[in-house]
């Protein structure tokens, strides 16, 4: 009589299906984004990611601008006075603060919007293919850089309270820990103009550029010239309005 043969294999347990990747949580990416930036790029290449990083970043910059509203304050009232405009006071009122509140969410939702749309043109016409929301996303997580320069400068003023010296001072005064990681420190200018685009020339700006850079590669599939023209053209702006910030800003003060 036969026996009956069944293949081994029918003896064996299943093998057990490929266990997901395990995706990074919020909190992990907000670590990432200063030590292993990839990590979060990688994770908006799968999917956007935006509201949260934003709500934080909401957060942080209402904390520094709250900070530094009181440092801010005097040097907008030396403005005034160097305009000839009377000056009530130097000191913020409720109302100021909850303006500043206010005004730095909603100037860092335009800001975002905008440097949004220039990553998705810029990527689409070098590729031929992208996604506004990824670009969006990538926007939001590089902006991190400069969210924290705003939050240690508010921490700072609001410790040591500085005093405005002057118009020349000014700048560096309220705003010294940016302006001790720009280029603003290492080559004096008493032109306005030359002064705020050295100013805007910081540590933070270029941690920022390379960020945009790792994002455009790793979440947006872009090569790295594609990358590269994307960092040139956002320095561009980035010039160009801290030029044209400096040229009115001299002309109303007559400098």
């Amino acid at each position: 009589m036969e026996e009956n043969l069944t293949p081994e294999s029918a003896y064996q347990p299943a093998e057990p299906e490929t266990e997901k990747t395990k995706l990074p949580s919020f909190g992990e990416r907000l670590l990432a984004i200063f030590a292993e930036p990839k990590v979060v790029f990688d994770y908006v290449a799968k999917r956007n990611d935006f509201w949260l990083p934003l709500i934080a970043l909401c957060v942080v910059m209402i904390a520094g601008s709250l900070l530094a509203l009181p440092t801010n304050t005097k040097a907008q009232a030396l403005i005034r006075s160097a305009m000839g405009a009377p000056v009530s006071s130097e000191d913020p009122t409720a109302l100021s603060y909850v303006m500043a509140a206010i005004q730095a969410p909603i100037g860092l939702a335009i800001s975002l919007l905008l440097t949004a749309l220039i990553i998705w043109v810029v990527v689409l016409m070098l590729t031929g293919n992208a996604s506004y929301g990824k670009g969006l996303s990538v926007a939001t997580w590089a902006y991190y850089p400069s969210a924290l320069a705003i939050l240690l400068n508010g921490i700072v003023v609001a410790v040591i309270k500085p005093e405005i010296g002057g118009m020349q001072s000014y700048i560096a005064d309220s705003n010294p820990v940016i302006h001790y990681t720009s280029l603003q420190a290492l080559f004096h200018s008493d032109g306005m103009i030359l002064s705020m685009m050295l100013f805007s020339i910081s540590l933070f700006l270029v941690w920022y550029l390379w960020l945009l850079h790792v994002g455009v590669r790793r979440a947006m599939g872009g090569s790295g010239t594609c990358a590269s023209i994307l960092v040139a053209i956002v320095l561009a702006l980035q010039l160009g309005f801290s030029a044209l910030g400096g040229f009115f800003l001299a002309r109303t003060l007559n400098m």
